[in-house]
């Protein structure tokens, strides 16, 4: 009756191929770390497309001829989660089975769906940024209004006959009730995931920990043993070759002890005290610091901290973290670059922006961004920015990556803001 039975098979398609993406991809933790971004796009692409195909070949038929389905679900999905790419494809395929297909009203549905993949790929950047309370809200006024004035719009102009306002209802209701299930499940998914991973990461640096702790010991004493002689053989030898080789032994050692140390640092990070820390003065020592550098460089930093904001943190690993960013900021302007660091502020967060013009990355590269052993420089050990990203964990602050090829790369640095009672 009213095509109820068509309309929950279209919804089984629909849930399939999201309990099909966890069930084959998803549930699959080596395929997890190996996931790339283009290969995710067409796990997306191919799961929807078949979705599409299956509403489209089992619509709900009305006695005026006229067909309903709910293609257009698969389509809001895959440009949500895959980007705009992946909704133009699908918006193509769609396209392409109906004139396989035949009948008429094809003109009716290539303009129907211009309109709704362009508001698609326009919503998607607010709807990525949404809670999923947020998001089944604005995914249920989108389909609503997609579903029922194209046909309200369709019967006053006569392009299609008239269709009973109890179907037309029946129609809008499942077609919210499907998008906004499949929505729950997908974001549902993506915590699963994230959950596992992050265990995941935390049994592997447990394991990490426990092995540079033991060796770290054993091979730092010897090391600086060998360094002290080295400094005495420098002395004694008037040689100024060998006296080169030794600077360049000696360095090497130092070298190594960095490395170590940064094991160290990012398996076992120690946490000094919280201390009420003024951001102005923090940034201000940073960039003093980091001047010369930027300077070597040919680099330009800016800064617009505004004064009186004030986080709970500790100094010493605050400034580790932000002169191992705005380090690989300036190394990725090189060359009349510009690295910005400014600040912003809500009612009970602090946001530490830190931006650069330089080559970016794409966006394989920003999921991995902060991942221990990755790096994207040839000699970089992938342990600074690991380093930074857990610090700033520790300090209950979050790390937000955006970047573009070509154009740059900021990273935002939130922190729950304190107070400044000093004025009071």
């Amino acid at each position: 009756m009213f095509g109820i039975q068509e309309f929950l098979l279209n919804m089984l398609f629909i849930i399939l191929a999201i309990f099909a993406y966890q069930i084959f991809w998803a549930d699959k933790i080596k395929q997890i770390q190996m996931m790339t971004v283009k290969r995710n796009r067409y796990i997306i692409a191919l799961l929807c497309s078949i979705s599409i195909i299956l509403c489209i070949t089992f619509p709900v038929s009305q006695s005026s001829g006229y067909f309903y389905d709910l293609r257009q679900i698969p389509i809001l999905i895959g440009t949500f989660y895959g980007g705009y790419h992946v909704g133009l494809i699908l918006t193509g395929i769609m396209v392409v089975y109906r004139f396989l297909l035949g009948g008429s009203g094809l003109i009716n549905t290539i303009l129907f769906y211009s309109v709704f993949i362009s508001l698609a790929i326009t919503v998607r950047p607010i709807f990525l940024r949404y809670s999923l309370k947020n998001k089944l809200l604005l995914v249920s006024i989108i389909v609503a209004s997609m579903s029922f004035f194209p046909i309200v719009l369709a019967q006053s102009l006569r392009f299609a006959p008239e269709t009973s306002e109890l179907f037309i209802l029946i129609f809008c209701s499942v077609s919210i009730a499907t998008v906004c299930l499949a929505i729950y499940l997908i974001e549902k998914l993506i915590e699963t995931v994230r959950l596992r991973m992050e265990f995941h990461q935390a049994e592997k640096m447990n394991v990490l920990g426990e092995l540079t702790a033991s060796i770290a010991h054993e091979i730092r004493n010897p090391m600086t043993a060998s360094r002290g002689f080295m400094q005495l053989l420098k002395e004694e030898t008037r040689d100024e070759k060998k006296q080169s080789y030794i600077d360049l032994a000696i360095s090497e050692m130092d070298r190594a002890q960095t490395t170590i140390s940064e094991y160290l640092s990012f398996a076992k990070p120690e946490m000094e005290e919280l201390e009420k820390i003024q951001i102005s003065e923090l940034v201000s020592s940073v960039l003093s610091i980091m001047s010369p550098y930027a300077a070597f460089h040919n680099v330009e930093l800016i800064s617009n901290i505004q004064p009186g904001l004030f986080i709970n943190g500790s100094k010493g690993k605050l400034t580790q973290s932000l002169v191992n960013l705005i380090k690989n900021a300036i190394e990725a302007s090189t060359g009349n670059g510009k690295v910005e660091v400014f600040s912003l502020t809500n009612d009970a967060t602090l946001f530490l922006k830190i931006s650069d013009n330089g080559i970016g990355m794409e966006e394989e590269q920003v999921q991995r961004i902060g991942t221990p052993f990755y790096s994207t420089k040839e000699k970089g050990t992938g342990l600074g920015l690991s380093v930074s990203f857990r610090l700033i964990e520790l300090m209950g602050g979050t790390i937000k990556v955006e970047s573009q090829p070509g154009k740059g790369t900021s990273f935002t640095l939130a922190f729950p803001s304190i107070p400044d009672h000093s004025n009071q």
